[in-house]
């Protein structure tokens, strides 16, 4: 009986204090708050038509249209999204108006506060059709400088050297900015706001094939130069596409339109669109010296 006394004593004992144990981790209980969630930041896209051969295009993200039916030599506004990853496809518009996929579906990754410059290089004809994706972090413009960034997507087009001179200087007396393969870029720099000249010639040598003329970089402005394949008029094999950080390049709505304007004549010209009134896009010229009609 002494025996089962003693153990009955020690299982008590140690009932107590597994028991004590219990309540000392009852009092010690502390609230865990979870950490939260890190603020999602934006990332800033801007894709540029640079393919000369290339239909009228959309371009969808995770499936849904960030942009539709952009035209050759046009940039799209600056795209703030979410940072993060998405499924980018790059679609042609065909005479039909069907579509069929020209890039992608590709899986990119976007970072926050960086700006991405998305340019379709290459033909749909050979297949060379590519996306050539720059990245820049978002930054200021100093007082007083204008950032400037050059691109060669000109397909088939040979190296060249860039000059960026004052509008006057010669070329002779100038050296290249830059010199620059097919789908190299010049990364970005920061020149003094004013008036420029852009031209080109093939590397090594002094025949100008693009001459800009007079081009302003405003204070503070934020550019990318693309040279392009030149479609349109004139003899030079190339042509720049010029865009800015806020607007992106823009097509004009009118014209070119001709007009005949007589000597001390005084005209009002009114610009109309399909949603004032029902008109197409057009310019009314109205002569205010004409006799008024009934």
């Amino acid at each position: 009986m002494r025996g089962i006394t003693k153990l009955s004593v020690l299982s008590l004992s140690i009932f107590v204090l597994s028991g004590c144990w219990l309540d000392d981790d009852d009092n010690d209980q502390t609230t865990v708050t979870p950490s939260p969630e890190p603020e999602v930041q934006s990332t800033y896209v801007r894709v540029h038509h640079t393919s000369a051969d290339a239909p009228n295009v959309n371009v969808l993200a995770d499936g849904s249209a960030v942009l539709e039916n952009v035209p050759y030599h046009a940039s799209s506004n600056v795209l703030e999204l979410d940072e993060g990853t998405y499924s980018i496809t790059v679609q042609g518009i065909l005479p039909d108006g069907s579509t069929a996929d020209v890039i992608g579906p590709a899986e990119l990754e976007f970072s926050g506060e960086t700006r991405y410059e998305v340019f379709a290089l290459g033909q749909v004809a050979d297949e060379s059709l590519e996306p050539l994706i720059l990245s820049n972090p978002v930054s200021a413009v100093a007082d007083g400088e204008s950032r400037i960034q050059v691109v060669h997507a000109a397909y088939g087009a040979p190296t060249v050297d860039v000059y960026l001179t004052a509008p006057e200087d010669e070329l002779a007396s100038a050296s290249p900015a830059v010199t620059l393969e097919y789908a190299a870029d010049s990364g970005q720099v920061e020149v003094p706001a004013g008036d420029y000249r852009v031209r080109l010639t093939p590397a090594g040598e002094t025949t100008v094939v693009y001459d800009s003329g007079t081009l302003p970089l405003a204070d503070g402005g934020d550019y990318i130069v693309a040279a392009t394949n030149n479609v349109t008029t004139g003899e030079s094999p190339v042509t720049l596409q010029i865009s800015t950080t806020a607007t992106g390049t823009k097509d004009a709505a009118i014209g070119p339109v001709a007009l005949t304007l007589d000597a001390l004549g005084i005209y009002t010209i009114v610009a109309t669109d399909s949603d004032g009134g029902g008109l197409p896009p057009q310019v009314i010229l109205l002569d205010d010296l004409a006799p008024a009609q009934p």
